[in-house]
């Protein structure tokens, strides 16, 4: 069974605690945990993460939605490239959402930070033989770092002894709120993407069909 030693928590300063009372819930909630973790404190800091995890979600919901604003018109352009213009800059700002929200610890930049959340999630759950909670975790990090050989190996290991601690198939499935995270940033990613590059001209007929597309999707996300 392997882990991966995040350089940040060897910079965290020690004693007086007040230095990070300041940081938003999550942020605070996250700290603790790490260094519940450092401890091997192991149920106190999966209690902690645990609840770091729903605060950052809401957290970026709320700022994807603060995003969908009313918007300032300086310049006078045809209605639909008004529209496609205004779209991109709430996609921009969504995109930009989930690198604004991440820590920046002891001077390090927490990167990936809700897989990080799942990595310390996978490995306390583990050292806590709960081992279904261990492997979903392991399932969610791999959403977010499908080349990582550590947590590759750990889900092969869990694999292998999947009879020994009694685990299903569904138990190596990523967690449904990692899932739904996943797909919203990839998908806000993708649309920033393709609107940068086929909406910055004047094609009307191609912000007619992006938008309707748009439309769509976001009608899906909604079902």
């Amino acid at each position: 069974m392997s882990f991966t030693v995040f350089e940040f928590t060897r910079s965290f300063p020690q004693g007086s605690h007040c230095w990070f009372s300041f940081l938003p819930i999550f942020q605070n909630l996250f700290v603790r945990a790490v260094r519940a973790y450092n401890g091997d404190n192991w149920g106190t800091s999966i209690s902690d993460m645990e609840l770091a995890l729903p605060d950052f979600f809401k957290a970026y919901d709320d700022c994807t939605a603060a995003c969908e604003g009313s918007r300032e018109i300086k310049d006078f352009k045809d209605f639909y490239l008004s529209i496609a213009d205004h779209y991109i800059e709430v996609l921009a700002c969504k995109v930009q959402c989930e690198s604004n929200l991440t820590p920046i610890i002891g001077g390090f930049v927490v990167e990936k930070f809700v897989a990080t959340m799942y990595h310390y999630l996978q490995f306390a759950y583990y050292k806590l033989n709960d081992m279904k909670n261990a492997a979903s975790c392991a399932a969610s990090y791999l959403l977010f770092d499908q080349k990582d050989e550590v947590m590759k190996q750990n889900m092969v290991y869990y694999q292998y002894h999947k009879d020994k601690w009694g685990l299903k198939e569904e138990d190596f499935q990523p967690r449904s709120e990692a899932v739904r995270y996943h797909n919203i940033t990839t998908l806000q990613l993708e649309m920033y993407e393709f609107a940068k590059e086929h909406l910055m001209d004047d094609d009307e007929g191609e912000v007619v069909e992006f938008l309707d597309e748009l439309l769509e999707v976001e009608e899906k996300k909604e079902s």
